[in-house]
């Protein structure tokens, strides 16, 4: 059964963020396919801003035209953000063939937030650009905290996650230690290949599972 995902991308908004878009997806809420995900759309991101600026836009403006094709599109009920894209660009947006599937974005911090309250999980990135307006991925975080569960100590693991003594015994076994909180989005795909599904972490004196 899927559980659902919306990506949260922030921008710098002075000292301080702002939401600049939201992509829902229907199944995304796993935490290798969210890591996959983001891995994805940092490639695509990466590509877009090597292209020319088509539309002579502003840098969020230019952001947010990336992000756009980057994921399936914007459906019809998403009036606002339709709106926003259609002034930007000049034309239509045909919203026929858009996939929950493939990434449902809005940009107006109303619709923006409709995403977010219909999501079983979260992931917030935080982006950072250059003195060029370019996105710095080796700047840019994510967290991944509502995709791996804590467990503070051996009796938590038996009683939330139904282990037995020998699969705890196996947990500490696999040792692991990543800070899930800020996460550098170039790090993505690294740590796609390498999480366990559970360890222990000693660092933090506790036990983590993926959802998977």
């Amino acid at each position: 059964m899927g559980q659902k995902l919306v990506i949260i991308n922030n921008i710098p908004d002075g000292a301080s963020w702002k939401y600049a878009s939201a992509v829902y997806y229907r199944w995304g809420g796993y935490t290798r396919v969210a890591l996959d995900e983001i891995a994805y759309l940092s490639d695509q991101i990466s590509y877009k801003f090597d292209k020319p600026n088509k539309f002579k836009v502003g840098p969020t403006d230019r952001f947010n035209l990336a992000f756009l094709e980057s994921v399936s599109g914007m459906t019809s009920d998403l009036e606002e953000s339709i709106d926003y894209i259609e002034e930007l660009t000049g034309a239509h947006y045909d919203t026929s063939n858009v996939s929950a599937s493939e990434g449902v974005i809005a940009f107006s911090q109303k619709e923006i937030q409709n995403l977010i309250g219909c999501t079983e999980y979260a992931v917030e990135i935080f982006w950072k650009f250059d003195e060029h307006g370019q996105p710095d991925m080796e700047q840019t975080t994510f967290s991944l905290s509502e995709l791996t569960n804590y467990y503070g100590d051996e009796h938590e693991l038996e009683e939330y996650a139904g282990m037995t003594d020998e699969d705890i015994d196996n947990i500490k076994r696999q040792t692991y230690h990543f800070d899930n909180v800020r996460i550098k989005i170039s790090d993505a795909e690294r740590l796609s290949n390498e999480i366990p599904d559970a360890w222990y972490d000693p660092v933090e004196d506790a036990f983590f599972t993926t959802i998977y």
